[in-house]
């Protein structure tokens, strides 16, 4: 990300101004701009300020716009208060800032941060009617039509549904079956040739085989959807490709309250490039990104839900002082990773082998049922016999006993359960089946705005929960899709054999603008509304 350009000589503040009011390097960003930018300049010109008061100007404007590392523009930076860590005070002294996060979908923008009460800010830093007070002004012009923007609900790019065979009413059957791209995706995805076969038999043989309405044609798309309804009833998954905030603030209205067990395996900011997302932020911009979003969730959670956020040592304190600000703290769940070995083993140190999950909830006495292990072979209660109760009553320490075997799939060499890149850091079926059996019920709506490899969706699907994912990186289309297809199909990993293989369902899957496609569409007429279960 470039910096400020170089300051001309005896012009200090009209560089400032150009950091601030950007061109050119980001063409949607840089048109929203212009007017803005214009005025500022032309402002500046006006003016004629003494190089003496531009120079403080300049440094009044260096002192509320630090520059933040790979950020587009500086955010506004209230005065600086005490704390060990520069970038946490930053982040707590402009909590209620909103990040837009760089390098979505391969724009090259970089963090974008939004101050919503940027004119109030700026109106107590100078007398009003001087140069720098109007100057202000524009700024705040510039910052609140930006935030017009970000505020617009985001366009649905593309829709499309996914029904199991099964689902299909026979009169619409031969029609579906016949569809050539269909036949190509089955064949593709799942080995399945159609072509060889009556559609019954094919229905009968494979009931769970996926029909993407987006590769029928419009009118027996239309029909097979219509023939379903009511779709609010049917609908097992809602399955977003779009940035978590996007998809949060587009769902809201829709789900407020509705969601019984939300579940976030969030970058863990190890500053480690080997993953298919982001995993490295300056600690303030990683505070902001997690606090605009566990925000934006908080409205979808029921009264009685629970929220589990998966984290290790790198963010773990600071996450726990973001969820504590916002919900009743449950416990801490200690997950022992597994078996150490190899180059993890030299280390000179006590070897950390764990990860936290923090429990939260809506309020202090959540819903929850007690899970229980089964008693292992040999089992004997101390002072008595063979036990006669329902098991072992779970504790807050995971895989720690031979009673709770729970090692990370990360670890198996060849675990068939794993969705295809050592790069997702996937989570095991029987993690999140535990939180998942403990915290809600079948038909109950489950949520993970932190995606990944898909793992959520699918365990909530095979255990009769409805679900909502969220996942913008790279994995969307080669992992979680092709994951969750399977899952329609009858996918034989995880947690299927103990839920009785189950097989079918519907859900669907959205694809919304970016920030940087809305910035690109300003000015154009506003969408018309989602609905999630309309066709």
């Amino acid at each position: 990300m470039s910096r400020r350009p170089s300051t001309p000589p005896g012009c200090p503040l009209r560089a400032v101004v150009e950091e601030i009011l950007p061109a050119g390097e980001y063409p949607g960003l840089a048109r929203v701009l212009a007017p803005h930018r214009a005025a500022a300049l032309a402002l500046l010109e006006s003016t004629r300020l003494k190089q003496a008061d531009s120079a403080a100007l300049a440094a009044l404007l260096d002192k509320h716009f630090p520059a933040r590392p790979g950020a587009v523009r500086r955010s506004f930076h209230e005065p600086p208060c005490a704390a060990p860590d520069e970038t946490v005070a930053f982040h707590w002294a402009n909590e209620h800032q909103i990040l837009v996060p760089g390098a979505s979908r391969g724009s090259g923008l970089g963090d974008l941060f939004l101050c919503p009460n940027l004119r109030t800010h700026l109106t107590a830093l100078a007398p009003e009617g001087t140069a720098a007070q109007q100057l202000f002004r524009v700024f705040a012009d510039a910052e609140e039509g930006l935030l017009g923007l970000f505020h617009q609900l985001r366009r649905v790019t593309e829709s499309r549904w996914y029904v199991s065979l099964d689902r299909v009413p026979s009169a619409l059957l031969p029609r579906v079956v016949a569809a050539e791209s269909q036949q190509e995706a089955w064949l593709r995805d799942h080995g399945v040739d159609a072509a060889s076969m009556t559609p019954s038999a094919l229905a009968v043989a494979h009931p769970g085989l996926p029909v993407d309405t987006g590769v029928l044609d419009e009118q027996l798309a239309s029909e097979l959807l219509s023939s379903l309804a009511p779709l609010d009833q049917c609908l097992d998954g809602l399955l977003l490709h779009a940035d978590n905030l996007d998809a949060l603030r587009l769902l809201a209205p829709h789900f407020e309250g509705r969601v019984r067990t939300v579940y976030i395996d969030p970058p863990f900011n190890t500053e480690d490039g080997r993953f298919l997302y982001r995993d490295a932020y300056e600690r303030a911009v990683w505070l902001t990104f997690m606090a605009n979003r566990i925000d934006a969730a908080l409205s979808l959670l029921a009264s009685d839900g629970s929220f589990f956020a998966h984290i290790d040592y790198n963010e773990k304190e600071h996450l726990k002082l973001l969820l504590e600000a916002r919900l009743a703290y449950i416990t801490e769940i200690i997950w022992r990773i597994g078996w150490i070995s190899g180059f993890k083993s030299r280390a000179r140190k006590f070897i950390r082998n764990h990860e936290t999950i923090y429990h939260f909830a809506k309020a202090p006495r959540p819903f929850f049922r007690k899970v229980y292990l089964p008693y292992p072979p040999g089992y004997v209660r101390r002072g008595s016999g063979k036990p006669a109760g329902k098991g072992i009553p779970l504790d807050d320490t995971w895989n720690c006993s031979e009673a709770d075997p729970l090692a990370s799939i990360q670890i198996m060499s060849f675990s068939r359960e794993k969705a295809g890149s050592q790069q997702l850091t996937q989570k095991n079926e029987n993690l999140l089946e535990r939180m998942i059996e403990a915290t809600s019920e079948p038909g109950d709506w489950v949520l993970d705005f932190f995606l990944g490899s898909g793992t959520t969706a699918a365990t909530a699907q095979k255990m009769g929960r409805r679900w909502i994912g969220i996942e913008v990186g790279e994995a969307f289309d080669s992992f979680t899709l092709p994951r969750l297809k399977r899952v329609l199909y009858g996918d034989p990993y995880g947690i299927s054999e103990k839920r009785g293989h189950p097989r079918g369902g519907i859900f669907r899957v959205v694809r919304l603008e970016s920030f940087v496609e809305a910035l690109e569409n300003a000015g154009a007429p506003p969408p018309p509304a989602f609905d999630p279960f309309a066709p």
